[in-house]
Parts: C-alpha cells; sequence; structure tokens
C-alpha cells in the first residue's frame, strides 16, 4: 500500500527521554533539529521556531505531500507533537495490515496527537496537508510549573480526528505566518507558542492544570526595560529575552504586559513601528524602502501594507498630504 508511512519501535519514556545525552537531543528532535529534515524531507515545506527562556518551545512546520510520500528517518524523540489537517478529508491507517488495525477517517481541521516516544506504523492514503506543532516534553513541563503544576506532565490523546476549535484557530494563524512571513514577527511567533502550549496543558493533560491567576501589570521599571528591549530590536525582538531582562516567565509577561499596556506585545510593536515610520515620513526625505528597513519592516511592501491596514492609506500618500499641510 502506498500512503505516508511513520514506522518507529516502541520505545519507554525513559529510553527516549531522559537517558538521551545532550549531544543527542538536537539530533533527536524533530522540531527544530536536523532530524525534521531526515523524517520529512521534501514534505517540510516550511518551519517557524517559537522561543522561550529556557530555549526549548513549540516549532511550527507546514508538511504538504502527495499520496505516495514516505517518510524518513523516525527515531523516537522525548516530545509530543500535534498535527492539523488542512484538507477537506484525509484517510489515516494505524498498523495497517495487522490483526488490530485502525483506520481513522480525519475531516478538515481535525487532529491528531502523538506521544514520539511510543508510535506505531501508519499510512495516510490521502494527500498530506497538515499543520504541525512540535512540543519537547522539558519545555511542556517547564510552562507547566510556571503555571503552578508540580506534577509530571503526560498529555492525553483525543480521538483522532478531534475537532479542537482553538487550536483550529491556532493553526489557521500559523499557516498564514507561513503565507506571509514578513507578517509575522518573532514576538508575535512566541506568543503563539504561548498559546498553544497553555491550551494543550489546560485541556490535554492527565491532570488538569487551571489557568494561572492574574497577579497583575509590570512593574515601573519593567514596562521601562520591556519597552526599551521593543524598540532597540524592531524586527529581531524574542519574547523570552524581554521577559529574562524583566525577570518573568514568558507565559507571565505576556499576561502582564497586556494588562499594564492594553495590548499583548506583537500589537504594541506593530503600533509603535507605525509611529516610527509616520515620524520619519513626515521629517525627511528617505525614500520609502529606507523607511522600512529603519522601522522593522521586511521592505517597502510589508510597510505598505501595514501602512494601508492601519491609517488606511499608502505611505507615500501620506507623506504628500502632511507635506502639503505644512
Amino acid at each position: 500500500m502506498t500512503g505516508i508511512q511513520l514506522d518507529v519501535s516502541d520505545r519507554t519514556e525513559n529510553q527516549a527521554g531522559d537517558s538521551l545525552a545532550d549531544g543527542d537531543r538536537l539530533t533527536r528532535d524533530s522540531g527544530v533539529g536536523e532530524l525534521a529534515v531526515r523524517r520529512f524531507g521534501v514534505a517540510l515545506s516550511g518551519r517557524l521556531n517559537a522561543k522561550s527562556a529556557t530555549g526549548a518551545a513549540v516549532a511550527f512546520a507546514r508538511l504538504i505531500a502527495p499520496p505516495s510520500f514516505s517518510l524518513g528517518d523516525i527515531s523516537a524523540e522525548d516530545a509530543y507533537s500535534l498535527h492539523v489537517n488542512c484538507i477537506s478529508h484525509g484517510l489515516l491507517r494505524i498498523a495497517p495490515g495487522r490483526a488490530n488495525e485502525q483506520k481513522h477517517h480525519i475531516p478538515l481541521s481535525g487532529i491528531a496527537i502523538y506521544d514520539l516516544a511510543d508510535l506505531q506504523m501508519m499510512e495516510m492514503d490521502t494527500r498530506f496537508d497538515m499543520i504541525r506543532f512540535h512540543f519537547p516534553r522539558h519545555s511542556l513541563q517547564d510552562a507547566a510549573r510556571e503555571m503552578g503544576h508540580k506534577q509530571s506532565v503526560r498529555i492525553t490523546r483525543p480521538p483522532i480526528g478531534t475537532i479542537d476549535p482553538i487550536i483550529s484557530g491556532i493553526a489557521s494563524t500559523v499557516a498564514a505566518c507561513f503565507q506571509y512571513p514578513d507578517r509575522a514577527p518573532q514576538l508575535f511567533l512566541d506568543q503563539l507558542g504561548i498559546a498553544v502550549q497553555t491550551h494543550l496543558l489546560h485541556n490535554y493533560n492527565e491532570t488538569a492544570i487551571a489557568s494561572p491567576r492574574k497577579r497583575g501589570g509590570l512593574l515601573p521599571w519593567q514596562e521601562k526595560r520591556a519597552k526599551e528591549l521593543i524598540a532597540a530590536e524592531l524586527s529581531k525582538v524574542s519574547m523570552a529575552k524581554v521577559a529574562e531582562e524583566c525577570g518573568l516567565s514568558s507565559s507571565y509577561f505576556v499576561r502582564a504586559f497586556r494588562e499594564t499596556m492594553g495590548m499583548p506585545p506583537h500589537h504594541w510593536l506593530s503600533e509603535l513601528r507605525i509611529a516610527m515610520a509616520k515620524d520619519m515620513l513626515d521629517r525627511t526625505s528617505e525614500p520609502l524602502n529606507a523607511v522600512a528597513l529603519a522601522c522593522g519592516f521586511s521592505d517597502q511592501s510589508h510597510l505598505g501594507r501595514e501602512f494601508v491596514r492601519r491609517i488606511g492609506m499608502p505611505p507615500g500618500q501620506w507623506r504628500r498630504r502632511h507635506q502639503r499641510a505644512r
């Protein structure tokens, strides 16, 4: 039978997890490591990474392949993966050809969660088109501790094909980030990683993890430092770095920033970029491409799109109007 095939022998959590030497972790990491390339090959059409203060967070991948595609290296690893189906219908076979063979019809936006330390043979008869989230186990454990959960994280797997509207929405946003990467700053990707990780822990962990209690906003010095760091690195700012400088975890920093500023960090960054661009357009005669790069946009077209979306007109037209008004 043709189709997408995954084949790993049964491994215990310890075999795939804590027993791995540090040097093996990146090798046996299908999120950000080289294992992703060996496993998915040409199906790996794009990768994006969310960052955390611990150095391991959520990796996003767009996987697209024809029905006859077969996967490569599928070594066990200490992680979970979450797949969201992006086509109208998928047919998944688990343990094909065996007495315990299972068939799963996966609808559009249907999800599947896998413990990558213990997978079975799988085949997907239909075209493969999915958004994939990769969660290192120790990253989930760190996030759970931030939420006040001290027990080991064990993700329970819902029936394959389950529809989760929250995950579906996040997956749609991730798909848009792959399509329009210049509109997805690192700060925004970091927040997406926090969102999907928190949702997974809150809804699918073996022992329920309550949402963290609201504890107020940023202290004045934290607000000042956060704004300085974001303004200093308009195009490359990392949520983990800003949070660490403020002495906070990434997830708590996002909540505190929103409480203080009335908007999440990536919205504030977008507003700052537009404000800086308007100031340069008004004060200088710099060409639009120079304005774009100086204000943290990837290029002139990125500036133009954001300007039209927020101001209602292209930057060149806005500049001419303001110059005539002076």
